[in-house]
């Protein structure tokens, strides 16, 4: 009976822990039809004492721990940063991770026993050593002459002891065989333990791959080059490449084998060291790279849109929760750092400060394919603070 009731409560927590994580797509999140899930977690959070995990883009984190606050203010929040346009919310046990770290204490009790430091108990052994030596200098007292013969003597009696045991070596003269059949053995251990940490670098880039891209799973194959299919986008880390193609509602996470020009046309930068597939990669072994891409310029010129205009409108609900966006800069005012969201006829501009976010409008004249800017997605990365 007991262990019937322990199997039903097994279940019962299994299905507890199931309900502690959510993913919101980026268009539920901006319409609001993922902020009652954002809402029940963070009062689970709260009401168990644990902490309520965000892993969403930069430019989300605010607006989520604020959906989060306004369910159950004292609900402790932390955020992450996500490589896509979607929010992960989980509700983590810190506590849990306090006994494992006590574990290791073990570990030093063992050093206790190592106190046979005590070993001094020997030291009794050269006490009785002095009684040996006074009976000699009383020999020499009778006999003044001999005194510096008996001297000598007590020396040899030691020496004769330490003979004794190599004239016992001597005895075992198969030892020496062994010798040489022990010395190969010895030098392989060593080359196997330079191998290990070759593999080492490779192993914790594709754990770091599968945590950041695939939620920790495990990659699901691998990849030739020629199989690559437009829209997948590759990272790459060293020698590693990791592949991320959309599957239907979810990703799917590849490792790519064969060599690969990351100066590829049809490889479009998106990022450090992350490329957007453009289109099929046809000719291997005959590449067409981007060369002279950049010298083409895409001149963008940025307006304010007239207030309470459609395009505004839309601009301010899409990127500052429909709040007025009130100030404007142009290029030659943006930071690095500053992320660009263009539109027809226009551009917000949001720049994290110490004290949170801030959007403003994106007027002149620019050219989105010069060195200091960068696709990220669908927004255009900022660089420099040398941009025109």
């Amino acid at each position: 009976m007991l262990k019937r009731i322990l199997f039903t409560g097994a279940l019962f927590a299994a299905g507890a822990a199931s309900a502690q994580e959510v993913a919101i797509s980026g268009k539920d999140f901006l319409s609001g039809a993922g902020d009652a899930k954002i809402a029940e977690l963070a009062r689970q959070a709260a009401a168990s004492g644990k902490t309520l995990v965000i892993t969403a883009p930069p430019y989300w984190q605010d607006k989520a721990a604020a959906k989060a606050h306004s369910a159950a203010a004292n609900a402790s929040v932390r955020t992450s940063d996500a490589f896509f346009e979607n929010v992960m919310v989980r509700v983590e046990d810190s506590k849990a991770a306090k006994p494992a770290a006590a574990e290791p204490a073990p570990a030093p009790k063992a050093a206790p026993p190592v106190k046979p430091e005590a070993k001094p108990e020997p030291k009794p052994e050269p006490r009785p050593a002095p009684p040996v030596r006074k009976p000699v200098e009383e020999a020499p007292a009778p006999a003044p002459k001999p005194v510096p013969v008996e001297t000598p003597p007590p020396p040899p009696p030691p020496v004769e002891v330490k003979p004794e045991p190599p004239a016992a070596a001597p005895a075992p003269a198969p030892a020496p065989a062994p010798a040489p059949v022990a010395a190969p053995p010895a030098a392989a251990p060593p080359a196997a333990a330079a191998a290990k940490p070759a593999a080492d670098p490779s192993a914790a880039i594709k754990k770091r791959f599968e945590q950041n891209l695939n939620g920790g799973q495990p990659a699901e194959g691998t990849l030739e080059v020629a199989q690559l299919q437009k829209d997948d986008i590759v990272y790459e880390n060293g020698s590693v490449r990791a592949v991320v193609r959309r599957f239907g509602p979810r990703n799917q996470l590849f490792w790519l084998n064969g060599d690969l020009n990351m100066e590829r046309a049809e490889l479009v930068p998106t990022g450090t060291d992350r490329y957007r597939v453009s289109e099929p990669i046809r000719n291997v072994a005959n590449p067409s790279l981007r060369g002279g891409a950049k010298a083409t310029a895409l001149k963008f010129v940025g307006n304010v849109p007239a207030p309470k205009s459609p395009a505004r409108t839309s601009l301010e609900k899409q990127y500052n929760d429909g709040r007025d966006i009130a100030g404007n800069l142009q290029a030659a005012d943006l930071h690095a750092g500053d992320l660009i969201y263009t539109a027809e006829g226009a551009a917000v501009v949001i720049r994290r400060t110490s004290v949170g976010m801030e959007r403003y409008w994106l007027t002149g004249e620019i050219d989105l394919h010069q060195t200091g800017l960068q696709q990220t997605g669908n927004a255009i990365r900022v660089l420099t603070d040398n941009v025109k």
